[in-house]
């Protein structure tokens, strides 16, 4: 047996610098932290439950974060003050930036820096609202509903969680969209009934009362300098330079007194003093539960043990706490939040804050909760945990964390975009969210951009642009998921620009060229792939370096797009030498395309991408019948996109015609024709209301040099060898006799 204060001569023995007394720590005997499950285990000598003390003593010192989340504003409630804000700062950037005092530039950054904050501050809350307009719509099952307001609760420090029927708990996402509407709606009212149980009847309540609390606070920061950068005022009255007063007033936080100074270090040492009561608590805890676990056949020894367990538990849960709003609070960043996993691998409850941290900001690409492990870590078990409540954990918790956390680096990346069509600044924000690690918002990118683009190489680009990053970043190539690969893909399935849906055909190839970590192996990721990196060189050969193409097609023009108007059927030119997918170098790619079976919808596009040569006009016999189709009467259904459609035919043979491109043009009716023929023998020769239509069917010329004028669609398919004469015949020979009877 252990001798009378055997604790006290270990500890001192361990830690004589300290010459601490308490510094003790049950752990666990085996490899997992199952609870004692015997009796005789139970009963185990003191000495066999003592198995080490722990060096936990340089515990990480994290001050008490009483603010976190105090600026959070509701979007309803702070539209236009945030509105106002940022216009004032905007007003006071532009002034700043016309004075002649090299030094403004701080003063700007200083700015930026205060407006950058107060946009991220709006992110918890529009993620909140996002959840709230699914459940609204009906989109969003309760258990989804409910884990992201607790998951609010949690990061506005509420002390309280919403709970859901067992009975709806268990609804999947498929079985929640199958279900009527009526029956929804059912569940929807109890939920809500449930919730008013809860002290929970308005979610965004809270909110909105933050809101309100904090504007003192955002009037106090918005400071007018307008009077400061006049200029019949250079110089301060007390002798201080204009750039002095200016950073002087823009934040308070910038003055620093001598009481300043020592309030600072009084609250460090109040914020050390807690965080080693803090330790203490939980190591006496965890120290207190496992000493109960071997007494428990005492009287009210299972009382005891379940009392402490749930300490235990508390004290687990509170570091856990603790670490998740310190990294909310400094918006850490992917690759630190990283690190910070690495940093506490020997610490359960502050990784798994990390951890949930990463997931709830879309960013666990790296985890396998069946091996355990994240970015190639280890899972540490906290204290106390079964194995199967850790694996629980991982599966329910972290799973779900992470899938929310997907949604909001859409919900995002759609509120980033807002109400642009346009595509450049698309790809302009597709390209920040790239490098900030969010890769999640690459498929709103996409899917925004196929839906309002309104150029030809919409998907296109938002597709080499992906890609490009992708072979550039080592990083990218190790973390982005195959699921994003076949997310981006299902888009394009449905698309007339089917271009996309290669990544997620090619899926597999892709994969197997990331596992690689060699950008110069791209070619091998599948077809798509392989046909970039062809253009890319075409184009390097035909154009030159990327500066010389920015000088030739301007200084917004990118390989990356280059490539993308390429892959859109465009005939890329200048200075008398041309580039065209139609080059019998790229046979096999549009075969490829063409021989795809397409199940497309012809409304997921714009009128105005029709309007556009685009990778539309490679996809095979089932898109042509789709966007082509007509009613009983030869009418299109799609009469605009349709006749668009049409003339971009013969754009395209027109500018491969004038950048002398004879192979590339000859290649290109022949594909016409390929499909043409089948279409109209099949589709046209059995109706005899289509064919007439189609014998007087005209579209508008766009050669410049011919404004005004139309072509007649069957004649010049005809003419220019894009249909057959023999399938000509069979498609109109019964109406032409028709007509001259």
């Amino acid at each position: 047996m252990l001798g009378r204060y055997w604790y006290r001569h270990f500890a001192k023995k361990h830690f004589p610098a300290l010459q601490e007394s308490r510094l003790l720590y049950f752990a666990s005997n085996d490899d997992s932290t199952e609870e004692t499950e015997s009796s005789n285990d139970e009963n185990n000598t003191a000495e066999n439950d003592i198995l080490h003390i722990t060096n936990e003593v340089n515990a990480d010192i994290n001050a008490t974060q009483n603010d976190i989340l105090d600026t959070l504003l509701t979007r309803e409630s702070t539209k236009d003050r945030v509105h106002e804000l940022r216009k004032r700062v905007q007003n006071l950037i532009k002034e700043i930036q016309t004075g002649k005092d090299p030094e403004l530039q701080k003063v700007l950054n200083d700015i930026k820096s205060w407006h950058e904050g107060i946009e991220v501050k709006l992110f918890l809350i529009e993620r909140l609202l996002a959840k709230q307009k699914e459940w609204d719509d009906g989109h969003l099952e309760p258990k989804g509903y409910i884990d992201a307001i607790n998951t609010f609760l949690k990061q506005t420090e509420e002390d309280c969680t919403v709970s859901l029927e067992e009975d709806m708990q268990n609804i999947s996402s498929e079985e929640w969209i199958k279900k009527p509407k009526e029956e929804r709606e059912e569940i929807q009212r109890k939920v809500r009934n449930s919730m008013q149980r809860q002290k929970q009847g308005n979610i965004l309540k809270g909110a909105n009362i933050l809101a309100n609390a904090i504007e003192d606070e955002l009037d106090s920061k918005d400071i007018d300098l307008s009077a400061l950068l006049a200029k019949d005022h250079p110089q301060e009255s007390n002798g201080a330079t204009l750039i002095e007063s200016i950073r002087s007033k823009i934040s308070n936080i910038k003055l620093i007194s001598i009481m300043d100074m020592v309030n600072a270090g009084k609250k460090y040492m109040e914020a050390t003093k807690n965080a080693w009561t803090k330790r203490s608590e939980r190591v006496s805890a965890a120290l207190a539960t496992q000493l109960s676990s071997t007494l428990r056949f005492l009287p009210l020894g299972n009382e005891v043990y379940a009392e402490l367990s749930v300490l235990r538990e508390s004290k687990n849960e509170e570091e856990k706490k603790q670490q998740k709003e310190l990294m909310e609070q400094n918006n850490t960043p992917f690759q630190e939040a990283i690190r910070t996993l690495r940093q506490h691998q020997g610490n359960a409850n502050k990784f798994n804050g990390a951890l949930e941290y990463l997931a709830e900001h879309g960013w666990l690409y790296d985890f396998d909760p069946q091996s355990k492990t994240a970015f190639g870590i280890s899972i540490p078990i906290p204290n106390g945990w079964t194995k199967t409540a850790h694996q629980e954990y991982l599966m329910r918790t972290l799973s779900t964390d992470s899938g929310s956390g997907q949604d909001s680096q859409k919900s995002r990346m759609e509120n980033l975009i807002g109400t642009a069509d346009a595509i450049e600044p698309i790809v302009e924000l597709l390209e920040q969210e790239l490098d900030n690690y969010n890769y999640w918002g690459a498929h709103t990118a996409l899917d925004i951009a196929m839906r309002k683009g309104k150029i030809g190489e919409s998907g296109t680009w938002i597709t080499t642009v992906f890609l490009s990053h992708l072979r550039k970043n080592p990083d990218a190539r190790k973390y982005i998921p195959i699921d994003i690969h076949d997310q981006l893909g299902n888009i394009g399935i449905v698309h007339p620009a089917w271009t996309p849906t290669f990544l997620k055909v090619n899926r597999k190839k892709l994969e197997a060229w990331q596992k690689t970590n060699n950008p110069e192996r791209f070619e091998y990721g599948g077809i798509l792939a392989k046909t970039i990196d062809i253009v890319e060189k075409d184009i390097r050969e035909t154009f030159g370096s990327d500066k010389e193409i920015q000088k030739k097609f301007g200084p917004k023009m990118t390989l990356d797009r280059l490539v993308a108007k390429v892959l859109s059927a465009q005939t890329v030119s200048k200075d008398g030498k041309s580039v065209s997918i139609f080059a019998s170098k790229y046979n096999q790619y549009r075969h490829t395309i063409m021989t795809s079976d397409t199940s497309i919808d012809a409304g997921k596009a714009d009128d105005d991408f029709y309007g556009n040569v685009s990778d539309a006009h490679l996809i095979g016999l089932g898109g042509i019948r789709v966007i082509l189709r007509t009613s009983t009467r030869g009418i299109f259904e799609h009469p605009t996109k349709a006749n668009n459609y049409l003339a971009n035919i013969f754009e395209i043979d027109r500018n491969l015609e004038e950048a002398n491109l004879t192979e590339a043009q000859k290649n290109f009716r022949t594909d016409m024709q390929s499909k043409l023929n089948k279409y109209f023998e099949e589709e046209i020769a059995q109706h005899d209301a289509t064919a007439k239509g189609w014998l007087t069917r005209t579209v508008s010329d766009k050669n410049p040099k011919k404004v005004g004028t139309s072509l007649n669609v069957v004649k010049e398919f005809l003419h220019r060898g894009m249909l057959s004469q023999y399938s000509y015949d069979k498609a109109f020979q019964k109406s032409e006799k028709s007509e001259a009877a």
